[in-house]
């Protein structure tokens, strides 16, 4: 059974920008380029989007639930909240080099990537509270360290997408941002390498079907 017309409409609207953006990037692309490809009168796009940032946010809400999903899945069932940490950090460096093209979105299209990297700085919130709250650590000003964690991990992520630094540095970045938000230096160190398997990120375009709510 199809989907309805309006959520067909809007996943080949997204499906087009995304392609398009990596080709173009962000700063060089119209709406009178979506409309040529994706063979839809401004009329019918201004239905679903009135701005380029209308879609792009989709788009980066899409790559939020990518990141949460695959968050969700390297730590089910792990209890340690040191742990939880140590994988939930370095899944999100190895989120930038994945197959799915998240690094292309974000470092070569230059989509907007602000709300994805407040939602990174609330789930480390979270992370760090439990940990805070389970005695492994305290922080006396966590959103002085959030932002200044948050930025390093922005950072980071771009030198391992742009090749700047090797997928193997993951670990020793994952103990500094660990020590970071104040995790002792021998345990940081012992937790940044603990055996991982890390979770892919499907391949772009994202498919709204799947990463956004339903339009109802």
């Amino acid at each position: 059974m199809l989907p309805p017309k309006r959520e067909r409409t809007r996943a080949k609207l997204l499906e087009v920008t995304q392609r398009l953006v990596v080709e173009k990037g962000a700063s060089a692309l119209t709406f009178r380029d979506i409309c040529y490809a994706a063979d839809m009168s401004p009329g019918t796009i201004y239905n679903y989007y009135r701005t380029l940032e209308q879609i792009y946010e989709d788009i980066e809400a899409m790559v939020s639930a990518v990141y949460h999903r695959a968050i969700d899945q390297i730590v089910e069932g792990v209890d340690d909240p040191c742990e939880v940490m140590a994988y939930s950090t370095r899944q999100t460096l190895y989120t930038a080099i994945s197959r799915g093209g998240i690094g292309k979105l974000f470092f070569d299209a230059n989509i907007p990537h602000e709300r994805f990297i407040e939602s990174i700085k609330l789930r480390f919130a979270k992370d760090m509270a439990k940990a805070m709250q389970s005695g492994f650590f305290q922080i006396e000003n966590t959103q002085v360290v959030l932002s200044m964690a948050s930025g390093a991990m922005l950072s980071a992520m771009m030198d391992l997408y742009k090749g700047k630094l090797p997928i193997e540095s993951i670990d020793e970045l994952a103990e500094v941002h660990l020590r970071m938000v104040g995790m002792d230096k021998s345990i940081a160190a012992s937790y940044a390498r603990l055996p991982i398997k890390y979770s892919p990120t499907p391949e772009l375009p994202l498919s709204s079907y799947e990463w956004l709510p339903s339009l109802g």
